[in-house]
């Protein structure tokens, strides 16, 4: 095993996770290890889906859209397959787990959509 870490929270965190960790019938530690753990799955998760979704967005016999300012970033047909993938996901998940996938996006510098039209955070 490795030697463990020191983590400093806020007041208003350390007492979300302590009330979550002992819903839970587990220990502080135990379940921020297992809370940080699900947020690497979750990421290679989502990786692994923009990856096959790219792939299957970009016809093999077609050349890719035109980049650059000015030049859309997907076609309609792309944007209802991501809009779909979008809201069906976010119905099968819940708000914690949406807050660490918009933690993830923000760490990567990506936008997260809201649904509001226009807005993005």
């Amino acid at each position: 095993m490795v030697a463990p870490i020191s983590v400093r929270l806020s007041e208003e965190k350390w007492q979300l996770y302590s009330d979550l960790a002992q819903a839970q019938g587990v220990g502080l530690s135990t379940y921020l290890k297992r809370r940080l753990e699900q947020g690497d799955q979750l990421a290679e998760q989502l990786a692994s889906l923009r990856r096959v979704i790219e792939a299957s967005l970009i016809p093999r016999d077609e050349p890719a859209a035109p980049s650059g300012p000015g030049a859309p970033a997907t076609s309609p047909r792309q944007d209802g397959i991501l809009l779909e993938l979008l809201l069906l996901m976010r119905s099968a998940v819940g708000e914690a787990k949406m807050g660490v996938v918009h933690g993830e996006l923000r760490r990567q510098n990506l936008p997260v959509w809201t649904g509001d039209a226009g807005s993005r955070k």
